[in-house]
C-alpha cells in the first residue's frame, strides 16, 4: 500500500495535509509576526509526522490515526489560545468584553495580505512613508483606556494598544502648512480626519490591539485610530494611509451633516 492510496483513501487525512500547506504558505508571509511564527512552527511540525501516521495506519487502521490527531488538535488549539488571551480588567477598570461590543461601519471587512500591506503616510510631508506592519509595530507602543462613544448612544471601554501618530509623522515630517490629518481605509469607500494640532497635543493612538489581543479582522484590523474623546466616527477601522493636508476636510459622515469636531460633551 502506497502514501498516494492512503490520502486518496482518507480524505480527513488528505484534507489535513492539504490545510497544513495552505498554513505555511500563508504564515510565511509574514513569519516575523509572533501568532504567524506559532502556527508556521505547528504546521512544520505537523508535516514532519505524516510519515509517522502513515505507519502506524498500515499497523493500526484509521482509527488510532484519528486519535491522535484529535490530540494534536487540542494542543494545537490551547497553544493559539495561549497566544493571545482577552482581559476585562486594568488595573482596577473594568473593561467591556469584546462579545459586549457592539460595532457598525459602512464597508464590508477588507481581505488584508500582510505580505504587501503597506501603511502609507503622504500628502504635504517631506519623507513619504510606506511601512509594512512589522514595521509600524516596531515603533514604541503604549496602551490606554478609553471609551468608544457612538453617536448612536451607545458605548464601551477597553484597553487600546498602538503607536503614537505623531511618531509616525515625525518620521514623515509634515511641512509647515499642514493643518489636517486624513485617514483613507483599504477599502477606500470610508474616509475622516482629525486636526494635526489635536493628534499632537493628545498622542492619538494607532491602535492594533483592543484588550491585548489583535484587532479581529472585522474590529479594523490592521490599525484603527483611537480618537480618544471623539464620536466613534472619527475611530477609522482599516487604515491604509495617512493624509497631510492643508485644509479642513470633511470626511464620509462629515458630508452628511456630522459635526466635523465631533467632540464628546462633557459632563
Amino acid at each position: 500500500m502506497t502514501a498516494n492510496f492512503f490520502l486518496r483513501s482518507n480524505p480527513s487525512a488528505l484534507f489535513g495535509l492539504l490545510t497544513v500547506s495552505i498554513i505555511k504558505e500563508e504564515s510565511g508571509k509574514s513569519e516575523k509576526n509572533s501568532i504567524f511564527k506559532s502556527i508556521f512552527s505547528m504546521a512544520l511540525l505537523f508535516e514532519s509526522i505524516a510519515p509517522i501516521l502513515y505507519n502506524i495506519f498500515l499497523r493500526e487502521g484509521m482509527n488510532k490515526i484519528l486519535i491522535l490527531l484529535s490530540g494534536i488538535q487540542i494542543i494545537f488549539s490551547i497553544g493559539f489560545v495561549q497566544q493571545e488571551k482577552e482581559i476585562t480588567e486594568y488595573k482596577g477598570q473594568k473593561l467591556t468584553p469584546l462579545r459586549e461590543q457592539k460595532t457598525t461601519h459602512i464597508e464590508i471587512p477588507p481581505k488584508v495580505d500582510l505580505a504587501t500591506y503597506r501603511l502609507k503616510v503622504t500628502g504635504l510631508v517631506e519623507n513619504p512613508l510606506e511601512l509594512s506592519y512589522d514595521e509600524v509595530l516596531s515603533f514604541s507602543q503604549e496602551s490606554r483606556v478609553i471609551t468608544m462613544n457612538c453617536v448612536e448612544g451607545w458605548r464601551y471601554t477597553a484597553l487600546w494598544t498602538g503607536v503614537r501618530i505623531v511618531d509616525l509623522l515625525e518620521k514623515a515630517r509634515p511641512k509647515a502648512e499642514a493643518k489636517t490629518v486624513i485617514f483613507h481605509t483599504i477599502g477606500k469607500e470610508y474616509i475622516s480626519s482629525l486636526p494635526l494640532e489635536f493628534i499632537k497635543q493628545r498622542k492619538i493612538l494607532l491602535a492594533c490591539k483592543i484588550n491585548i489581543i489583535t484587532l479581529p479582522l472585522q474590529r479594523g484590523f490592521p490599525f484603527m485610530v483611537a480618537a480618544e474623546d471623539k464620536y466613534g466616527y472619527k475611530w477609522v477601522q482599516w487604515v491604509e494611509r495617512i493624509e497631510l493636508y492643508d485644509k479642513d476636510f470633511k470626511g464620509y459622515w462629515e458630508e452628511r451633516g456630522y459635526s466635523d469636531k465631533a467632540d464628546i460633551p462633557r459632563k
